[in-house]
């Protein structure tokens, strides 16, 4: 510190030893906490390492809030993307080559349909030319094949009918497990608007204080050269991990989206393509976390714009002072 700074500690503070400074300034009636160097390093120690234990505690919950919750968004939109992409596929089972129909794609539930090797459906009739019939007999064989052919396109049609019920409740799982993420987004976003709200202002006034530190007053100490750069990294750097957790959640649409493009839309029936195409409008909007309705939209632009208006404000206060 300065002879400055040392004269006024001494006059503000009545201390015997301005220069034994504390991390955080307190008082103790009667008692000169510099007087005593015994003293004077317990109350140092008890303070570094409460402060030390406090901030880490609530920086790194803080900081690490909204990337955990994306982390978690993040692999349930994988696995939503991975069942988007098998629209229009027949669903089958990796290890038995099974047909599977899903009942709740978020549990990873379905039921299986065992092949059945001795169906009537793939049979052939093979008939021998060296055999010979009469009339009657013949006649009778044609209507037992029509009657066959029959049973057989009944047969075709039902399985068909009970397909198209299966792919309306498979896009409706779709539809109910993507409305349930972004529910959850909503419910995570009107939870944390205050803490945002604080983090955003806290870091504009940060960056801008530490900044015009560096810039404005250079010649100073290492130790405080070393905790003003501190300060504006850590600021910088929370604010960095909320923005790229942000665009996460915004690239998680834009994979659901890409996953339609990539699945078998055009194999689904009529009335499932109009609700595929209601789903894409959805998607086509941007969905990165805004909050205090849109007034702060938490993206990339939102950090460039930060920098540029801490620079801006420090060159203001910077010809301020000059003309003073």
């Amino acid at each position: 510190m300065t002879e400055d700074e040392l004269r006024i500690r001494r006059e503000l503070y009545q201390t015997k030893y301005p220069d034994r400074r504390l991390p955080v300034d307190m008082w103790i009636p009667g008692l000169d906490e510099t007087e005593y160097y015994w003293i004077y390093v317990t109350l140092f120690l008890v303070q570094v390492y409460a402060t030390i234990v406090c901030l880490m505690t609530a920086y790194t919950g803080i900081v690490t809030l909204i990337p955990i919750i994306t982390v978690h968004v993040e692999g349930q939109g994988k696995v939503l993307c991975k069942h988007i992409e098998r629209l229009g596929h027949p669903h089958k089972d990796l290890s038995t080559g099974n047909t599977i129909f899903y009942t709740d794609i978020v549990k990873n539930q379905y039921n299986m349909l065992a092949s059945s090797k001795n169906s009537k459906l793939g049979e052939t009739i093979e008939m021998s030319t060296r055999i010979t019939k009469t009339f009657p007999e013949v006649k009778n064989f044609n209507e037992n094949q029509n009657t066959f052919t029959s049973e057989v396109n009944n047969s075709r049609e039902d399985q068909l009918r009970k397909l198209r019920a299966y792919e309306r409740d498979y896009f409706r799982q779709l539809v109910k497990f993507h409305q349930q993420l972004l529910l959850f987004e909503k419910q995570v976003t009107e939870t944390i608007s205050p803490l945002v709200l604080i983090m955003v202002l806290g870091n504009y006034m940060g960056v801008s204080l530490a900044l015009y530190q560096l810039v404005v007053y250079s010649d100073q100490s290492k130790f405080r050269l070393f905790k003003f750069v501190s300060e504006l990294s850590l600021a910088l750097f929370e604010l960095y991990i909320y923005c790229f957790a942000a665009e996460i959640l915004d690239d998680f649409h834009s994979r659901t989206r890409t996953s339609l493009y990539f699945s078998r839309w055009y194999a689904c029936t009529r009335s499932t393509r109009r609700d595929i195409g209601m789903l894409l409008r959805r998607l086509r909007k941007p969905k990165h976390p805004n909050f205090y309705w849109g007034f702060i939209v938490i993206n990339n632009p939102l950090f460039v714009g930060l920098l540029r208006l801490c620079y801006q404000v420090v060159n203001l206060m910077r010809l301020k002072g000059a003309r003073e």
